[in-house]
């Protein structure tokens, strides 16, 4: 799965530089009149962002407009103990792992960095993080405490397979307040035909052993699962799952091409519509329960950005912050980095040989973003997000897309649509757009028929 889906389930961010709307279309009319219905269905979840958003428009750009660094993703090690059938990740049977050097210089370029700006989130990944001894980590830790600034914050998270979890792992993580995000992928048949052993066996046994000690301990657990083909004709079983498991929250990730990975089994089923199917049909779901719409990642980040779109007009939501400079850091194992989209940083590239930036024991992030290289990519990159703001009604719900997935589809990062984009944010607003019209059409008439029972929203489940 790729490490920028990761990011969504971590944190949100907002256009630093916003953009003259695209044009009044269709799409522009209906999220506006969607807008209190969305703040409605988010309830205090709504107010966050609203403050994320004032707290924008009252801050300078960084340096050159580019962070600040919202998103820091360390590789401690490539190995990973399974062998997923969609894995983008090289290298993930070797062994390696960050020194002590790459670790201290990668908190020192990071912290003495101008796009630092007092909080971030280090997510640990790319490699199965806890094949690492715990050790590795009270020791990075140890490292990077002296040298975080007075008064800064920097929460850390670990997204894993859960499989090498014990109590030992759960004191840890609440000694120093991580956050923990598990990769599986709903009901066992699902889950094991795709996340499996090198040698071919099923590994959803293990996974919930490891997630039983989280629950035991009552240690709060996000879930990232990728909607493969098979899956998305089970939303209901995929639900019910997920209820039940106890996770905090749940976010689906697609099959796609990213980094190394060109091909996937899944485009067709995804050009078919199944996606939107699938969404909508766990929307009712939720709302037959009563289940806070917050709880799926996808449904609190579409109606996020139905909500500032339509209050805010021209200053609108990010989903992704991979299209600007320095909003996410991403250093591997041997203290290479780049930003934009993760995945970049192990692709080889025809244009640019790599997607590297350079290197933190030789490089400062402030100078590796004046270089000729650099320009390049962002040029780009830019002239992609330019062409979808020119060309695409749904760009103020996407900001011109996953550069990772336009070079990994297109080959170049100037291209425009993709399949990514069409099933993550054209197929998801759309299925979001129709459910939230359905949700206050029903609610209108159940207070038309109960007028004294309480509100437009009483009875809606």
């Amino acid at each position: 799965m790729g490490v920028h889906s990761l990011h969504r389930v971590f944190s949100s961010g907002l256009d630093r530089n916003p953009q003259p709307a695209h044009r009044a279309g269709r799409l522009a009319v209906r999220a506006s009149a969607a807008c209190d219905h969305a703040v409605a269905l988010l309830g205090s979840a709504a107010a966050p962002q609203v403050h994320a958003l004032r707290r924008v428009q009252a801050t300078a750009p960084h340096v050159n407009g580019y962070g600040p660094i919202d998103l820091l993703v360390l590789q401690g090690s490539t190995f990973c103990n399974i062998d997923c059938g969609y894995c983008y990740l090289p290298n993930r049977e070797q062994t390696h792992r960050m020194s002590d050097d790459v670790l201290a210089a990668t908190f020192k370029r990071v912290f003495e960095s101008p796009f630092f700006s007092g909080h971030i989130t280090l997510v640990w990944h790319a490699g199965e993080p806890l094949a690492l001894p715990i050790s590795f980590y009270q020791n990075a830790y140890r490292l990077m405490q002296p040298l975080v600034p007075k008064g800064a914050r920097v929460d850390w998270s670990f997204q894993t397979n859960a499989i090498p979890l014990n109590e030992s792992w759960v004191d840890f993580f609440q000694e120093i307040d991580a956050k923990v995000g598990v990769s599986i992928d709903g009901p066992e048949v699902l889950h094991d035909a795709f996340r499996r052993t090198r040698s071919g066996k099923g590994t959803f046994t293990s996974v919930m052993r490891g997630i039983d000690h989280l629950r035991r301990r009552k240690m709060p657990f996000s879930c990232i699962a990728v909607l493969t083909e098979p899956a998305l004709q089970y939303p209901d079983e995929i639900y019910l799952f997920f209820r039940n498991l106890g996770c905090n929250s749940i976010g689906f990730n697609t099959d796609e091409q990213d980094g190394n990975r060109q091909t996937t089994s899944s485009y067709a089923a995804y050009s078919s519509g199944a996606y939107g199917r699938f969404m909508q049909r766990f929307w009712e779901l939720c709302m037959r329960d009563g289940v806070p719409l917050p709880w799926v990642r996808e449904f609190w980040r579409g109606l996020q950005s139905i909500h500032i779109g339509g209050r805010f007009g021209d200053l609108r939501m990010l989903p992704s912050q991979e299209a600007h400079p320095y909003s996410i850091l991403t250093v591997d194992w041997e203290g290479n980095f780049s930003t934009f989209s993760p995945e970049l940083l192990g692709a080889v590239s025809d244009t640019y040989g790599t997607w590297v930036l350079g290197n933190v024991l030789e490089t400062s992030l402030e100078a590796a973003v004046d270089t000729e290289k650099f320009r390049r990519m962002e040029g780009e990159i830019r002239r992609g997000i330019d062409a979808c703001r020119a060309q695409c009604d749904y760009f103020s719900f996407c900001g011109g897309g996953s550069a990772g997935n336009k070079w990994a589809e297109h080959g170049t990062a100037d291209a425009t649509e993709t399949t990514f984009c069409r099933v993550n944010y054209q197929e998801l607003t759309d299925a979001l757009l129709s459910s939230v019209e359905d949700t206050a059409g029903r609610a209108m008439n159940a207070s038309r028929r109960s007028p004294l029972r309480g509100g437009p929203w009483s009875g809606v489940r």
